[in-house]
């Protein structure tokens, strides 16, 4: 199912949601992930209000930031709150990434078609995002 979840700048941003919790890749773009219900849900009970209040904020920010630079570009961008993205090279291999086992709950993943997916930190972002524009070809 698709999803418009927000405007941004005057862009539309798309989120994915799939019942089995596993989102596909096959083409080259940006990828940020988000905890799904089940995630924030225990970070609910973990956290006080504030706190979890102040953590969503920044990974909010830091995504719109992101897909700011991001949308300069031709790439395109996608929201996921799936617990397995499966990324499809062009040479036919597949790369998973299990959110469980990442540090964080909140990401971004630059995925070129070619190679592996490259973990890009929200904070700290811009010279990742960059790098990744300058081969990114749709």
């Amino acid at each position: 199912m698709l999803i418009i979840t927000n405007t941004v700048s005057g862009q539309t941003i798309i989120k994915e949601e799939n019942d089995n919790s596993i989102y596909f890749v096959s083409k080259p773009c940006a990828v940020f992930f988000e905890p799904d219900s089940i995630e924030f849900a225990k970070m609910e009970k973990e956290m006080d209000t504030i706190s979890l209040a102040d953590v969503v904020e920044d990974n909010q920010a830091y995504s719109i930031d992101a897909y700011k630079l991001l949308n300069t570009s031709k790439c395109k961008a996608f929201f996921t709150d799936a617990r397995i993205i499966k990324f499809s090279k062009k040479d036919g291999t597949i790369y998973f990434i299990d959110k469980s086992k990442l540090e964080n709950l909140w990401g971004l993943y630059l995925f070129d078609g070619i190679n592996d997916p490259k973990l890009s930190s929200l904070t700290d972002m811009v010279p990742s995002v960059k790098e990744f524009l300058k081969t990114y070809k749709n």
